[in-house]
């Protein structure tokens, strides 16, 4: 080969698996031959991660529960399965966590640590997390939660690697639902409704009592109890209520 002298090589790949292949040899101008058959890639891994929260809305003071859920997806094993959730101390009080369906987990200054281990191709690990919101929270506060996952491969799709829950914090009054205000003037209405037609009614009866002249007597029964009635011509009450 001359001193200097310039040289283009052309391979051909195809993917067989896990494994990059060339043909046996390649051959460049005759001068030399290629004999590697393979390159090696790792597999891949791809990881996702999902989140749901418990209650939503969540009264001030109250509690929220956050399951996390990871999953394996493709034909691969994922090994050192590592997820990190930053929970929001600005609005949260105290926090708790679950036993992690696999792996152990750890939370320090407001960031849990849960070291899932290795995922097999399909399936799925689960943690939750019960946080209580301060009761300074002010209402109507939106706590957003934050966690991602990662793992030892090459993850080929990155967009389902994190997961964000939003809860609101609404405030101690919004405790009972289904009161509308068209509710409360119902009930405030059959209320008055009630108590007007209960005074009326005593004034019917104490003005009846004055019409006819009745005189509230007590006698004393045989057994001592004490026995109201009222005299009448033939013996029973003008009036009853």
């Amino acid at each position: 080969m001359p001193p200097h002298a310039r040289w283009s090589l052309s391979l051909s790949w195809a993917k067989n698996s896990d494994k990059i292949e060339h043909p046996d040899s390649l051959s460049a101008g005759g001068a030399f031959r290629i004999y590697s058959n393979y390159l090696t890639f790792p597999s891949d891994a791809d990881l996702a991660i999902t989140k749901t929260d418990l209650s939503d809305p969540v009264v001030v003071g109250a509690q929220v529960q956050y399951t996390l859920t990871v999953t394996k997806y493709g034909p691969s094993d994922a090994t050192g399965v590592v997820v990190t959730d930053n929970l929001p101390l600005a609005d949260i009080a105290s926090i708790t966590l679950g036993t992690p369906s696999q792996g152990n987990a750890s939370e320090l200054g407001g960031v849990v640590t849960w070291n899932v281990g290795n995922l097999g191709a399909g399936s799925s690990a689960q943690l939750t997390i019960t946080v209580q919101v301060k009761s300074s929270t002010p209402p109507y506060t939106v706590i957003v939660n934050k966690a991602a996952v990662t793992g030892d491969q090459y993850d080929p799709d990155l967009t389902n690697n994190g997961a964000a829950e939003e809860t609101k914090v609404i405030p101690l009054t919004s405790r009972v639902p289904g009161i509308s205000l068209w509710g409360g003037v119902a009930l405030a209405v059959l209320f008055s409704g009630t108590l007007i037609w209960l005074v009326r009614r005593k004034l019917i009866t104490a003005g009846r009592g004055r019409q006819s002249g009745i005189t509230w007597q007590q006698s004393e029964d045989s057994l001592g109890q004490d026995d109201w009635g009222w005299p009448s011509s033939e013996g029973q009450p003008l009036y009853s209520p």
